[in-house]
């Protein structure tokens, strides 16, 4: 089933006109690196993901901005980086914090969480 995604996200790719929007874009980098993590490649999920927060990055949207790097924190745990996927996850927190969307941010909580880190500690990031 994921192999099918997989391969509907690629005919996507290849067949969306120059002009789709950046947030598309964006969003579709993001579910593309969401199936290969899934499928456990974990080095393409990353590739896609920071492809991902190139666009996100240049369209300035801190929601598109701090879902993909929920998302690469996410990948980034996966392969055993737990430094890197915290300073992500970080910096996507604050994201979310700014633009108020508090469900999001318990996401992010809980992918710190995961990692063992304790949010409730004082910390020059996190304020």
């Amino acid at each position: 089933m994921l192999d099918r995604a997989l391969s509907r996200i690629e005919e996507l790719r290849s067949t969306t006109p120059a002009h789709i929007l950046d947030w598309q874009r964006s969003t579709v980098l993001r579910s593309r690196g969401r199936l290969l993590l899934a499928n456990g490649d974990l080095a393409a999920a990353e590739s896609t993901m920071r492809a991902a927060l190139t666009v996100a990055d240049a369209l300035g949207v801190a929601a598109h901005r701090a879902l993909v790097r929920l998302e690469l924190g996410r990948v980034l745990q996966a392969q055993g980086r737990p430094a890197e996927s915290r300073a992500v996850l970080v910096e996507a927190r604050a994201q979310f914090v700014s633009g108020q969307l508090g469900r999001r941010v318990a996401e992010v909580d809980a992918a710190l969480a995961e990692l063992g880190e304790a949010l409730s500690a004082p910390g020059p990031e996190l304020r």
